[in-house]
């Protein structure tokens, strides 16, 4: 006798257009795919089908590349979804990320190293401070990009030669305000003051609330580019004695706050000017929850940290803190979703499916680029009714048919 095997049952939705693995929540021009699995599967998708395979079988060599979407291992009466791994370069397969959908899913509790998608912008969670006493700190901002390259006070031999900025003669060894190296500028425009360059930065920063209505304790540190050689300023300093201390000293905040590094990569030689989206693309965002229940993220102007981007909604989601210490993200009916990478992989035990309890709806909502997969441990309601109405049509025919047989009956007599 073969063994019984429960069935978890998905649903892909892939949106029709591609743009930046993006999917589009409120759009119509969706294809939905239903599948029944009862065994060990993955999902590949090419141009916007998407289709099962046995995972136990290695895949085969292809002409055309496809987009590997994840993998569901069974285990008895489990399942284990996990992101899709990499293939053999004859496969073709392009693995994609996996994440948790938050507009489905409801609030998540975020984790330090959690990475956040809000449109094609994501965020990785470097530091959560949940303190609850009223004290200003400084986060601790040590491990970004830079973070390991230095500016160097001048040698003895550059004394006598002039700052960039302000054009006075000064020495390295001046211990109040001394001559450095911060970047690859060479020639007259070498060195420059610290105390020159700090004022410049803070000043292109605006640090303490740079949009007015914003929290003092709430901010955008990025790191500037020399606007000659295009090299990031670092983010130490190392003096004549060895010493090191930063090369722009952080403003300290109120706990609670989190600190949300930007992960998306620009090239500063392809900003030319520092427009408002540039403004909004890079760094690191310290944002302080104190005195305030939630802080709005989106692109509109009203947004506690605002991101100038069209694949961000002007109100895209929320950031609260609990009363238990917990920081919680809710995504607010955003146009293109709050994603959270799924950082392990996922159990579905699918004997729960016999619980009369159990509504059919889906236990686990996911997306791989411009496709949402819905899980269930039974059968989409919507199928239910529909089986129930072809019943019911199949019903009502034949009852017809036998009233039929009756009144001929009826008029033979």
């Amino acid at each position: 006798m073969s063994r019984f095997v429960p069935t978890v049952y998905a649903e892909a939705t892939t949106w029709t257009r591609d743009s930046h693995d993006l999917f589009d929540y409120e759009s119509q021009h969706v294809v939905r795919t239903e599948f029944a699995l009862n065994r060990t599967v993955r999902f590949v998708r090419r141009n916007a089908d998407v289709r099962m395979e046995d995972a136990s079988i290695d895949a085969l060599p292809s002409r055309e590349e496809s987009d590997y979407l994840m993998k569901c291992i069974n285990f008895d009466t489990r399942y284990m979804l996990q992101p899709a791994d990499k293939q053999a370069d004859a496969c073709r397969l392009i693995p994609k990320k996996l994440w948790l959908v938050i507009r489905e899913l409801g609030p998540h509790t975020l984790t330090e190293g959690d990475i956040i998608k809000l449109g094609r912008f994501k965020l990785r969670v470097r530091q959560l401070c949940a303190e609850s006493e009223d004290q200003l700190i400084r986060p601790d901002l040590s491990g970004s990009e830079c973070a390991t390259s230095v500016a160097r006070c001048a040698p003895p031999e550059a004394d006598g030669m002039p700052c960039r900025i302000c054009l006075l003669e000064a020495s390295g060894s001046d211990e109040e305000d001394p001559l450095i190296e911060a970047c690859a500028c060479r020639g007259s425009i070498r060195y420059v003051h610290l105390g020159c360059l700090r004022h410049w930065i803070q000043g292109r920063l605006c640090l303490g609330g740079n949009e007015g209505h914003n929290s003092p304790h709430t901010y955008l540190f990025r790191q500037l580019t020399c606007e000659l050689c295009r090299t990031s300023y670092p983010m130490n300093i190392v003096f004549s004695d060895g010493s090191m201390s930063q090369l722009v000293p952080m403003p300290e905040t109120k706990a609670p706050y989190l600190v949300l590094e930007n992960m998306m990569r620009i090239d500063p030689a392809a900003e030319g000017g520092e427009g408002q989206s540039s403004i909004h693309s890079r760094g690191v965002y310290v944002i302080s929850l104190a005195g305030k229940k939630a802080l709005k993220l989106g692109r509109g102007h009203e947004s506690d940290v605002r991101i100038a981007d069209v694949s961000i909604s002007r109100w895209h989601a929320t950031v609260s803190f609990a009363e238990d210490g917990r920081f919680i993200l809710e995504d607010h009916n955003s146009k293109f979703g709050t994603l959270v990478a799924m950082r392990r992989p996922k159990l579905i035990d699918a004997s729960t499916g016999d619980d009369e309890t159990d509504a059919g709806g889906p236990v686990l909502t996911v997306q791989a680029g411009r496709t949402v997969f819905r899980l269930s441990t039974r059968q989409p309601r919507y199928e239910a009714v529909e089986d129930a109405g072809m019943e019911a049509v199949r019903n009502l025919i034949l009852g017809q048919g036998e009233a039929g047989r009756v009144f001929d009956d009826q008029q033979a007599l």
